[in-house]
């Protein structure tokens, strides 16, 4: 992290009793499991932690769910950087995978044994994603892919794409959407996304469990 700021608020007594009523977090040039992040800001509320056992050498855990506010923006930049975390290229794998199983086109348990895929490149303009790799097939040739997507929300919970167009070489898989539901889960409720040329912003709520 390039810079980070955090604020503790909370008396000493509530301190030291595993009580932090608040929380300020706010990075720059940030890093997660390799994703990263150009810019974030979090904030918890009604923090518990096991303070006994810290002090007897255990390891920090919260005793209580808690609900932090989360603004994070992402710049084309951040997320090509982020194509080489296991968790970015592994969920856009499983994201084009769930694509293909909408349509059936193809036996997708043959199709994943006869192919590996690499992310090359994402580009963001002003409400679109445009996705680029590389399908491998046995003879390890390259065949190139393209998925180009409008984003939204459909609800806090739901990422909605739509106008969806996956392109490669024709006869394989060259597939229109009308649209596409991604759930997010019920720890994530996002309010506001937006993408602009060149950038993604967030703001929401997510849930942290013990």
């Amino acid at each position: 992290m390039d810079r980070l700021r955090i604020e503790i608020n909370g008396s000493d007594r509530q301190i030291i009793g595993g009580y932090i009523p608040n929380i300020f977090l706010a990075s720059s040039s940030a890093n997660y499991q390799g994703i990263h992040l150009s810019e974030v800001e979090l904030v918890g509320n009604n923090i518990r932690i096991n303070i006994g056992q810290i002090i007897k050498g255990k390891p920090l855990r919260l005793i209580e769910p808690i609900s932090v506010i989360a603004k994070v923006m992402l710049q084309e930049t951040d997320l090509n950087r982020s194509l080489s975390s296991p968790l970015l290229s592994a969920g856009l794998t499983d994201f084009f995978f769930d694509l293909l199983a909408t349509r059936s086109l193809l036996n997708l348990i043959e199709f994943k044994q006869d192919f590996q895929i690499r992310w090359l490149q994402l580009a963001i303009e002003r409400n679109k994603l445009i996705i680029e790799g590389n399908l491998i097939n046995s003879d390890r040739e390259d065949i190139p892919l393209t998925i180009v997507s409008g984003l939204t929300l459909a609800n806090p919970q739901t990422l909605l794409l739509y106008s969806l167009k996956i392109e490669t070489i024709p006869g394989l898989i060259n597939m229109n959407l009308n649209e596409f539901q991604l759930d997010l889960g019920s720890v994530v409720a996002i309010e506001e996304l937006s993408l602009l040329s060149d950038r993604l912003n967030c703001y929401g709520r997510l849930t942290v469990l013990p």
